[in-house]
């Protein structure tokens, strides 16, 4: 099957089926079980083992099911992270029905921002995730509460692609 590919790009093909396969098995597991190691996970201090397991959830080899179970940690993350894991966690969360966890990752944001407040940066990827979920009428009152801290951060042209935000849930 692979005769015409180097012997490097055959093994990692292989090495990406084995963990697509385990990835399959591991997503129907026992949510109690998933739950407990995805938390570990997402809260060790390695952060390229935390970068990683983000990175599947963003890539979808780990389900949305895997991802509503540690939403309150990847809300921690986007918001108060290592810099390297944020983007992957916000596409993370955008693979959920946002209608459904709408509340749930609005609580988590004013949550931890209120935590890491003295961190200036809490505020830039708070409103971000906010944005790219198209949560409009949460953002303007994120926008409102912390106008203060968000002064410097959001330029007239994210005001003018905040105006034209459609809200969907």
């Amino acid at each position: 099957m692979y005769n015409d590919y180097s012997i490097e790009w055959t093994d990692l093909i292989s090495q990406l089926n084995k963990l697509e396969e385990s990835a399959f098995r591991y997503n129907q597991l026992d949510k109690n079980i998933m739950e407990r190691d995805l938390k570990n996970a997402l809260n060790q201090k390695d952060e390229l083992k935390v970068l990683r397991i983000v990175k599947m959830m963003s890539e979808e080899i780990l389900f949305a099911n895997s991802i509503e179970l540690v939403l309150e940690d990847l809300v921690q993350i986007v918001v108060h992270g290592n810099e390297e894991c944020i983007g992957y966690a916000m596409n993370a969360i955008g693979h959920l029905n946002i209608k459904k966890w709408r509340n749930e990752i609005i609580k988590y944001i004013y949550k931890y921002t209120e935590k890491y407040k003295k961190d200036p940066f809490v505020f830039r990827y708070a409103w971000r995730l906010l944005y790219n979920l198209n949560l409009k009428k949460e953002l303007l009152n994120y926008i409102d509460m912390y106008k203060e801290q968000l002064r410097y951060e959001i330029t007239e042209d994210d005001k003018a692609d905040i105006e034209r935000l459609t809200e969907f849930v």
